[in-house]
């Protein structure tokens, strides 16, 4: 309960060369909710991912369960970084996604993957979630909700720094949106960018009326 960051590492670190790949996630996502953006902690995820998504794959041929752990290896190694290190491997990864999404007959409209991506994380698969959040971007009538969704994901994994990327992006789509002018200036406000905030809090109270709720 009481363990730090050099314990869950390096229990992840142990399950994942145990071939333990569910133990070895559950260990590296803790490593990353105590220190976030640590990249030894991040790879070791991708890798557990990658891992237990091979498995079933190739073992079980589980191609939808493999899907959704390639998403979240892309989720980790494309968006949660502030910038994609290795464009190789992440080809790779893309191209073992893309299989199990076609050996799965997955409809990758923009629409189908918006609704796959609301029930992965009602499911609170939240890296698959992200990823596919992603994918619906070409689609102009889903930008706003998606870019919100992944701001929201970004803030329940810890990562206010994204988090506040993905709400400023929403809010240029959707500029008039109230609630989500707040929750941009919530971010704003937590990761102390005070000016930002200020002027987000300002527009949301010129425009919010009586309501209470907002105005609290």
């Amino acid at each position: 309960v009481y363990a730090d960051f050099k314990e869950h590492f390096d229990l992840g670190q142990q399950y994942l060369s145990n071939y333990q790949y569910s133990a070895a996630i559950t260990e590296f996502k803790s490593a990353l909710r105590i220190n976030y953006m640590d990249n030894s902690a991040r790879i070791g995820l991708i890798n557990s991912y990658i891992s237990r998504a091979t498995y079933f794959a190739n073992t079980e041929h589980n191609y939808s369960k493999a899907a959704n752990d390639y998403r979240c290896a892309l989720f980790y190694m494309m968006y949660y970084p502030q910038k994609v290190t290795n464009q190789q491997s992440l080809q790779q990864l893309i191209s073992y996604l893309n299989i199990c999404l076609n050996r799965s007959n997955f409809n990758t409209s923009p629409e189908n993957r918006f609704q796959t991506a609301k029930t992965l994380r009602a499911e609170g698969n939240f890296a698959a979630a992200g990823f596919e959040f992603n994918q619906t971007l070409s689609d102009r009538n889903l930008q706003k909700d998606s870019f919100e969704q992944v701001g929201d994901i970004m803030k329940l994994l810890g990562n206010k720094e994204k988090a506040v990327e993905y709400y400023r992006k929403a809010v240029a789509v959707a500029p008039t949106n109230i609630p989500l002018r707040l929750s941009y200036a919530k971010m704003l406000d937590s990761v102390g960018q005070d000016d930002l905030a200020v002027a987000e809090y300002n527009y949301v109270l010129g425009k919010v009326g009586d309501d209470k709720d907002v105005l609290y």
